[in-house]
């Protein structure tokens, strides 16, 4: 449909040049008539688009799901045992709340409060990220992982200092909340920004946060404020979270997972769903390539997550769930990798045969 219009703009373009009128003039008398046909052409272009995107996207709808089952052929060894790992953990983190949810609340145990909900946003995340892998998004799934590691490491860390941080954590939401409900504020009237927060619910939000921080402190306002206390500085990083929590080594990965939650600078041919093309290219839809990482990086987390719940009320059981979890989440990567290596020599012995 677009391509039809440049080729009409093209042809026009075309017969001015033949008409004995420069390139620029050309160009010129082209853009002046697509400004006084564009109301025609956009309702034209809507119309022909009503008609026509039915078929468009059952083709693109089955091209996909034929990539996907493609895909999952390549990968199934792989998908098997992170799906596993999947199940495992959602077994015991259900059966481990369910089993210590009514004592903990009588004990007030904050940190299980944090830490199974922590455990459970982990898997959330864990399924989704399986579910971009199959899809043909590595690098979607890899960044998702990086989500999963902001959770462990919070976990790992209220673990570490107890019931008093997890109380932190927890009531850190509204003053996140609040935080929020004021930037919203400030944006009202621009464009999809038409209600906000009104003076009396900021000031009911406003004044349950300074309630919590004239027990807390006023720390508790910042970004990981909550944490403030146990590292002497109102205003600490995830970083410094993660150091204390001694995950530091896990930070080239996670700064590497970054790249593609944020808009810094990337060649087009060092995405994971690039890694296995022989030019280089821009890549807009899913591809088979890249898996080995985003699956065994969130196999391997959603493993040490569910270990750091257990850990909360160890018991036997739970050291047999940990070493189960571990024996599968730890073949994730060499399965992967096998699976890699065997299909791509395949591919490749195909094209010279």
């Amino acid at each position: 449909m677009i391509s039809d219009l440049d080729d009409q703009i093209h042809d026009f373009v075309e017969e001015m040049l033949a008409k004995g009128k420069t390139p620029e003039e050309a160009s010129a008398l082209a853009g002046e008539v697509i400004e006084q046909s564009l109301p025609e052409i956009y309702k034209t272009t809507i119309a022909a688009l009503d008609k026509s995107r039915a078929e468009m996207l059952r083709r693109s709808r089955a091209e996909q799901a034929a990539f996907e089952k493609r895909n999952f052929q390549r990968w199934r060894k792989a998908f098997d045992l992170i799906e596993t790992v999947a199940e495992i953990a959602g077994e015991v983190g259900g059966a481990f709340n369910d089993h210590n949810r009514s004592s903990a609340v009588s004990d007030r145990d904050y940190v299980f409060e944090a830490v199974v909900s922590l455990h459970a946003r982990s898997l959330l995340i864990a399924r989704e990220s399986i579910h971009l892998c199959k899809g043909g998004f590595a690098d979607g799934a890899l960044s998702r992982w990086r989500s999963m590691h902001e959770c462990k490491v919070v976990a790992a860390f209220i673990t570490l200092h107890g019931q008093e941080v997890a109380l932190r954590y927890l009531a850190s939401f509204d003053c996140a909340a609040l935080k929020a409900a004021r930037e919203l504020n400030e944006v009202i009237g621009h464009p999809g920004y038409d209600e906000g927060f009104s003076t009396e619910e900021l000031g009911r939000m406003e004044q349950h946060v300074a309630a919590i921080c004239a027990e807390m402190g006023s720390e508790m306002r910042h970004d990981y404020g909550w944490a403030g206390k146990v590292l002497k500085n109102p205003k600490p990083t995830f970083a410094s979270i993660e150091a204390n929590a001694g995950l530091a080594h896990e930070r080239p990965r996670y700064r590497w997972a970054s790249q593609h939650t944020h808009a810094s600078a990337r060649p087009p041919n060092r995405l994971l769903g690039t890694v296995e093309a022989q030019q280089p290219l821009h890549l807009v839809g899913p591809s088979n390539s890249g898996m080995v990482d985003p699956l065994q990086f969130v196999a391997l987390a959603l493993a040490d997550i569910t270990k750091i719940m257990l850990s909360v009320r160890p018991t036997l059981d739970c050291k047999i769930y940990g070493l189960l979890l571990d024996h599968f989440a730890g073949q994730v990567g060499v399965t992967a990798l096998a699976e890699e290596e065997a299909s791509l020599r395949r591919a490749r012995s195909a094209q010279r045969g």
